[in-house]
């Protein structure tokens, strides 16, 4: 699996000729304008001498997200949204399934990177919050893991841009900056847990007075279809912020919650 974050700097690209463009300033914007990841998982047909795939995989996800390459940058941002460090006080991580005896723990303590179940004595991960385990059995897991990963870590590579303005005080910056993912910024399933720390992260900026500015960009799916469906009749240059209403009743086409869908019309 391979991830990246792009840093494009408007200053220097509104000095490039718009119409022919110079490759040679276009290579030095882009020479130090991206930080890579790359890993790779033994989903199946492979054998970790000493370990099953069950747990070579957690391993391998626990130091892939502390990649040296990046600085181990996105699992201190990890770190920073499990115990919520930008807030400034000392609370445990997020409660979460044990990967050995499947009951729920009362999460790592503060700070800590690895700990043991308080029920089984197994060894436990931070990265094991996220819930990867619980997609997979003792000899094999799913390719949906690896797709899981990838959504995860681009998460956190853009978490780490927040994070790295955030730390040094440079407001003014995030205030002006768009943090913009190929992709929704969904995370579904177990892997929700990393949204209530991302929620209350923004709503303590928020009492701080801080903007910050974060989009996902989908290319497919409903709500893509729905925007081209739409667009037909909407004005040039015009926008919609949908409400959970609007998405749930004209894209997700669900039923209201607590509506008696037997119940005859009025």
């Amino acid at each position: 699996m391979k991830t990246a974050i792009l840093r494009l700097d408007q200053h220097a690209i509104r000095k490039l000729d718009p119409v022919a463009p110079h490759p040679m300033a276009l290579r030095d914007i882009m020479s130090d304008a991206a930080m890579y990841h790359a890993t790779v998982l033994p989903l199946k047909g492979l054998r970790i001498e000493g370990k099953n795939n069950y747990d070579a995989v957690r391993e391998i996800i626990f130091q892939s997200l502390r990649d040296e390459s990046l600085g181990g940058e996105p699992y201190n941002t990890l770190k920073g949204l499990a115990y919520e460090l930008g807030e400034g006080r000392e609370q445990a991580s997020p409660s979460f399934q044990c990967p050995y005896c499947l009951q729920d723990t009362e999460g790592l303590s503060f700070g800590s990177d690895e700990g043991k179940c308080i029920k089984c004595g197994g060894h436990l991960f931070l990265s094991d919050m996220i819930g990867f385990h619980l997609e997979m059995d003792e000899n094999s897991a799913p390719e949906s893991v690896s797709t899981e990963y990838m959504t995860v870590h681009e998460v956190l590579l853009l978490f780490t841009g927040i994070r790295y303005f955030w730390e040094r005080k440079k407001y003014n910056v995030l205030k002006n900056a768009l943090f913009l993912k190929d992709g929704p910024l969904t995370l579904r399933g177990q892997y929700s847990k990393l949204v209530i720390p991302i929620r209350n992260f923004f709503q303590f900026a928020k009492k701080q007075e801080v903007t910050i500015h974060v989009a996902g960009q989908e290319k497919t799916g409903a709500f893509v279809n729905h925007l081209e469906f739409i667009a037909r009749d909407a004005p040039d240059k015009s926008y919609i912020v949908p409400d959970n209403d609007y998405i749930r009743q004209e894209i997700q086409h669900r039923p209201q919650e607590g509506k008696n869908r037997l119940a005859a019309p009025v």
